[in-house]
Order: structure tokens, then sequence, then C-alpha cells
């Protein structure tokens, strides 16, 4: 169920339907509270929805959350300046890449 609803946000993601996203990745939370990339996707649908108060207090928990120290450093460039300064989109791959299931 939960890869599903994950999948679904993905989807929605490339589609640049954000909204969507977010409905999907908040109920997949709900079952994985702490999966960090599901927050970092989630972060990144805020923050191109344009909600940077939302995204900024996302990426504050995935930076506490966050193995990788590469996409850590991108959170807390986006927490800096801005999503302007950090491309997202291309975290997508490394992020879908270490969700704890497959996609």
């Amino acid at each position: 169920m939960t890869s599903q609803l994950v999948e679904r946000g993905i989807e929605a993601f490339r589609s640049e339907d954000y909204e969507e996203a977010i409905l999907y990745l908040i109920q997949g939370l709900d079952y994985h509270p702490d999966d960090w990339a599901i927050w970092f996707l989630l972060g990144m649908s805020h923050c191109l929805a344009g909600d940077q108060k939302e995204s900024h207090r996302i990426f504050e928990h995935v930076i506490e959350l966050c193995p990788d120290s590469q996409l850590r450093q991108k959170a807390e460039a986006a927490l800096v300046d801005g999503a302007d300064a950090v491309d997202l989109a291309d975290c997508l791959p490394p992020v879908v890449g270490q969700l704890a299931w497959p996609v």
C-alpha cells in the first residue's frame, strides 16, 4: 500500500502536479513517518508548488534524518538560498533510489 501511494506521488511530481504529489506523499508518511526519502520528496513538492514556508520546515526535518551527505547538502542549500539555488528535479533519481522499498 505504501509503495503505491509513494509511486503515485512520484508520478504526480514528474507530471508537475505538485499538489497531488503532496497528498500521496503525506499518506505514505502515515505508514513510514521516519522515511527521510519520502520527506525529501514532500519537501521538493512543497517547494515547487510555491509553499516555501512548509518546504523549509520539511527540509529542516530531512537534514535530521537523511544519511546521504550530498542530498543533505542540497536540502541545506534549499533552506539557505531557496529553491532557485538547487535543481530539485535532479535530486529525484537519487532520492527515489534510496527509498526503503523498490518503486
